[in-house]
């Protein structure tokens, strides 16, 4: 990730939070932003898969048809 490094992600930071530092440090310029939006929007998606699969149970099979539930809603609803 071009745009997003360790120094944010150590912080445990919301992908708001990083996007709203990147972007303030950031040239302003579409091309940079929407490259930087597209790296948070990546966060975006494992902060809502961490938050969707933390009470599964620790069965693979359960977990697996959970991750494409969670997959399938991802695609459905933000791509």
């Amino acid at each position: 990730m071009k745009y997003i490094g360790n120094k944010f992600m150590e912080k445990k930071q919301t992908s708001v939070d990083v996007l709203f530092e990147i972007l303030w440090e950031c040239p302003r310029d579409k091309f940079e932003w929407n490259a930087v939006l597209k790296e948070v929007r990546e966060i975006h998606k494992q902060e809502m898969k961490d938050l969707y699969l933390a009470h599964v149970t620790k069965a693979p099979r359960l977990r697996e048809i959970f991750e494409k539930q969670f997959e399938e809603y991802y695609t459905n609803t933000f791509e």
